[in-house]
């Protein structure tokens, strides 16, 4: 008895599917956030998909026409079909998802009614419901919603969110939808923040020492302890907290949930001019990285008497510097 050998040929498209599924993994890290700017017109970002009841190719597409945050957005076009964007997959395992934030904008002649679902089974279902049905603001302009996501996605590994044009007959062929700038925050169990960094005095001269203080705020559900608050000077003026333009680092107190605490650390007098200065909370058990830093900047006036160069201009026929504006302090 002899065996046949045979092989099965698998479409293209299919093996891309594959492939495109395995390669984009659940997202865990928050504050999420999408652009839509990281691809290029028409393409999604990874692991958002879709429908193909308008076109072929996707009813969604990236765009760079009509933007909020450019170079992209997501548009679609045709009120009187429906049509689904997609998300990908969140993993909110030991997590509580707190706000769904994105932009909209219509044309006018877009009256198609918007519904935003969740699915807690990876997209094969989408049975909550998040928010009444959304409609035309009345506006061309960009338009915000916020949406307080229900406890029932706590600790739930597989979530999808969805946007989907219910199509209407009087809905208009021609009319547009356009999404962008879509946020994704949880609440998060240990999470400090720099709320903002001032200098006293707030108008310094070039002989007074400066007082850098940094308010610290627990954005978290739990007590945070065994952090510390670091300043810096941007010496080179890179916008960068270099390790070696730091100048003093305090040790933090506990603080509560939603409190604050202030620290501060002297700065000996510097050179007239602008200067600016960062403050940075350091926290391990920090879950959120996007507000540990903030920064200001300080204009510190010069000295009596001094000599301060506003501009110099070169004159390349002569090779030579042919003006110079000066004044005294």
């Amino acid at each position: 008895m002899t065996r046949s050998a045979f092989c099965v040929v698998f479409p293209t498209a299919l093996i891309l599917a594959i492939i495109a599924s395995s390669a984009f993994s659940q997202i865990t890290s928050f504050p999420y956030a999408e652009r839509f700017d990281s691809v290029a017109v028409p393409g999604l970002p990874g692991g958002w998909t879709t429908t193909t009841n308008r076109l072929p190719g996707g009813d969604f597409a990236t765009t760079t026409s009509g933007s909020r945050s450019a170079p992209n957005c997501v548009l679609s076009t045709n009120a009187t079909i429906s049509q689904i964007l997609t998300s990908p997959t969140f993993d909110f395992t030991s997590r509580t998802p707190d706000k769904l934030q994105f932009y909209t904008s219509r044309s006018s002649t877009h009256t198609a009614g918007l519904l935003v679902e969740a699915s807690t089974d990876n997209g094969s279902t989408f049975t909550i419901q998040l928010a009444d049905t959304i409609k035309n603001p009345g506006t061309t302009g960009y338009f915000l919603t916020t949406i307080q996501l229900p406890g029932s996605l706590f600790n739930e590994p597989t979530v999808k969110f969805r946007w989907r044009l219910v199509g209407i007959p009087s809905g208009g062929t021609s009319g547009t939808f356009r999404l962008d700038d879509v946020n994704m925050s949880v609440f998060t169990t240990y999470d400090l923040g720099v709320s903002r960094i001032s200098v006293s005095p707030s108008a310094p001269a070039a002989t007074d020492p400066l007082v850098l203080t940094a308010i610290i705020k627990n954005f978290g559900t739990q007590l945070a302890s065994g952090y510390a608050v670091r300043f810096f000077r941007d010496a080179n003026q890179n916008q960068v907290a270099d390790s070696s333009e730091e100048i003093g680092s305090v040790s933090g107190t506990p603080i509560f949930a939603t409190d604050s605490a202030s620290f501060s650390v002297v700065h000996p007098s510097i050179e007239g001019g602008q200067h600016r200065f960062i403050a940075i909370v350091s926290f391990t058990q920090d879950e959120n990285l996007t507000n540990d830093t903030s920064s200001t900047v300080v204009l510190i006036g010069y000295t009596k008497g001094a000599l301060v160069v506003n501009e110099i201009m070169y004159d390349p026929l002569t090779n030579q510097n042919e003006w110079i504006e000066v004044y005294h302090r």
